[in-house]
């Protein structure tokens, strides 16, 4: 889907600092749209190892560094609300509540 201008948009290109003018029915610049401002405030919101590709996809669908935020938590907090019952620290402790009755916990060391 294509999403063209109904109105005309002046703005300034965070690449180069020249003044830019869309007009209705002109095609936004992708490479534009995340600024590297709104790119390190996502980063910063949701941590360093996020996919940038993919904010910047979301970013040029949604057009809101608020709602790409708030679409990437809300699909972590889906993600750890569909399996609560285990949690793994890599090398320290698991703890598997599956049995619903009574936790068990494993420590490495025994």
């Amino acid at each position: 889907m294509v999403r063209r201008l109904r109105a005309a948009v002046h703005l300034v290109h965070p690449v180069t600092q020249e003044p830019v003018i869309l007009r209705p029915g002109d095609e936004p610049d992708q490479d534009a749209a995340v600024t590297p401002a709104v790119l390190a405030w996502l980063l910063a919101q949701l941590g360093p190892n996020t996919d940038q590709t993919d904010l910047t996809n979301r970013y040029s669908r949604l057009g809101s560094a608020r709602l790409v935020a708030g679409e990437v938590l809300a699909q972590r907090r889906a993600r750890l609300l569909a399996d609560p019952l285990r949690m793994t620290v890599d090398g320290v402790v698991t703890i598997d509540q599956s049995n619903k009755s009574m936790p068990a916990v494993q420590c490495p060391d025994g």
